[in-house]
């Protein structure tokens, strides 16, 4: 079983103690910790990701802020667009709900504690139990709030092309009549 580490640059100190956790508990991981200088990010994320049984999302305070973190969980999913590896966000904080989590991760149960090394044991049942990770009433909300933002997508790309037309333009390339 082998997990991939994701974590904020300002949880490292919570990150190193999961993944010597995890791997205490024989549970191969590998983070940005890991990661020797020089090494090319990008490929080495593809490298490592596409290795792993699943991913840990490691979550402290304004992680979903997180512009560099935000580019790996990009990175990460589209290794794995389908989504049939297990994703286990693990909110390190006091207090917590599933509606803090960045919108790809609010489908999931989420492990919430302020003790990381408390959560390895719920890490490798959820690895070993895909089908749990998945939080069965946050993923319909979450496929609902899915829905309405792309009918209002379709609904502003429609107004600019009418406002388009109306103003004596000519349609987008490949936009239907």
């Amino acid at each position: 079983m082998r997990v991939f580490l994701s974590f904020a640059q300002n949880d490292a100190g919570p990150a190193a103690q999961l993944e010597a956790a995890l791997r205490r508990n024989n549970i191969e991981t590998w983070s940005t910790l890991d990661m020797l200088p020089g090494v090319d990010w990008t490929q080495a994320l593809d490298n490592e990701s596409a290795q792993a049984d699943g991913y840990v999302f490691l979550l402290g305070a304004n992680a979903s802020s997180n512009p560099q973190l935000q580019a790996e969980w990009r990175q990460l999913l589209r290794n794995d667009w389908e989504s049939k590896k297990p994703l286990i966000p693990i909110v390190h904080a006091h207090e917590g709900s599933p509606s803090a989590l960045p919108p790809f991760l609010r489908s999931r149960r989420a492990i919430f504690t302020t003790n990381v090394e408390s959560a390895v044991d719920e890490v490798r049942h959820r690895m070993e139990h895909p089908a749990e990770t998945i939080d069965r009433t946050r993923e319909h909300e979450s496929k609902a709030e899915w829905e309405q933002y792309r009918h209002q997508l379709q609904d502003f790309a429609l107004s600019l092309r009418e406002r388009n037309i109306e103003d004596g333009g000519r349609p987008p390339v490949g936009a239907k009549p």
